[in-house]
């Protein structure tokens, strides 16, 4: 038996990706780890993936995923399931009262299940025990673990726990023998892009032109500063307000994108010309561009080290404004760093 993180299972198999440098790992028997009866059983092969209306980037990242696993298994069914509902005691409802219970916070989700959704439910696993017979998920084994450590099939990933043929956990040094090696410079993953190539293949009828929408939008982080800014002051960002101010004096539109539904964020993205925004997940959804569109990504926030810069291989024109003066410390939008914004804006105008 294994265990990671609330989850146990019964077998783990890795499967190397033609691309060499990550692998699909399929489980059986996935299970709550501290569950004797289960509400649900799932028969088919499946992805599970979390619904969540701020986590931006477990949302697109698990729509790679899943599209590169089915294009490797197409029989893998994608299932949507949400833990955070506690008042619920239902194993699964339909999408529309799903979205109707969400209210506000997730507008997007009725569009989103009924793109990808196999059976257009939304399975919840706060009150109820999930039972999954195959599951499939990616594992990049270029940042995390020794690929020939792996392909010999008796090294187990250092982040699972085991139990030996007798039942006894293996001691926690013994599991990481496969050690990490895993660096935060690390712009992106090979199978992230190939999988949001693969999402916005998927999307791509949903995509029309309509001179309705804005050309120029700035993404606004407001959404998420104002919940963060209770739960966890540090990743809120107190200036952008700042921000938002001189990207309207230039022409640009206010946009928070969890406040529209998912086929309305894909077309704001897809008709814009010119997008702006912070390092977050909001801006995370500039994949959905069409090519040629000039993306300005700004970095104020020490929480985020990463850069959207890889986006270029969708043929978007990323252009970099760094406000920090250390990448460890908040930018303070003072004369100096506005003039360098303010700069760089025009010249992409």
């Amino acid at each position: 038996m294994f265990e990671y993180q609330n989850w146990k299972f019964d077998t783990i198999e890795s499967i190397p990706y033609p691309e060499e440098n990550f692998e699909i790992i399929k489980v059986t028997g996935l299970r709550n780890k501290d569950a004797n009866v289960y509400d649900i059983k799932i028969n088919d092969p499946a992805f599970m993936m979390q619904a969540n209306a701020h986590l931006w980037h477990f949302v697109q990242e698990g729509l790679a995923q899943y599209e590169v696993i089915s294009k490797k298994f197409t029989l893998v069914k994608l299932f949507f399931h949400d833990y955070h509902l506690e008042s619920i005691n239902k194993t699964f409802i339909p999408i529309q009262e799903y979205s109707n219970m969400k209210f506000q916070y997730s507008p997007y989700i009725k569009d989103l299940a009924s793109i990808y959704s196999h059976d257009k439910k939304i399975y919840l696993t706060n009150k109820s025990s999930i039972l999954i017979k195959e599951a499939y998920f990616i594992n990049d084994i270029s940042r995390l673990l020794d690929r020939n450590l792996i392909l010999t099939g008796d090294v187990i990933p250092y982040w699972i726990k085991a139990t030996d043929d007798e039942g006894k956990w293996i001691s926690t040094e013994d599991v990481k023998r496969a050690s990490p090696y895993f660096h935060e410079d690390c712009i992106y993953d090979r199978w992230q892009i190939e999988g949001l190539k693969l999402v916005k293949n998927r999307l791509s009828k949903y995509m029309k032109k309509d001179e309705s929408f804005y050309t120029k939008i700035y993404i606004s982080r407001e959404d998420v500063n104002k919940m963060w800014s209770f739960l966890a002051p540090s990743r809120s960002y107190h200036q952008e307000q700042t921000l938002i101010d001189y990207f309207i004096s230039q022409g640009y539109n206010k946009v928070v994108l969890t406040d529209y539904g998912y086929i309305d964020q894909i077309n704001i993205l897809f008709n814009a010309t010119h997008v702006a925004g912070l390092t977050g997940s909001g801006l995370f959804n500039t994949f959905l561009c069409r090519p040629g569109t000039t993306v300005i990504e700004i970095h104020v926030s020490a929480n985020y080290y990463w850069s959207y810069e890889y986006f270029k291989e969708f043929g978007l024109n990323i252009k970099t404004a760094e406000l920090r003066w250390r990448k460890d410390f908040d930018a303070v939008l003072s004369n100096k760093t506005m003039s360098k914004l303010k700069e760089l804006v025009e010249q992409n105008d």
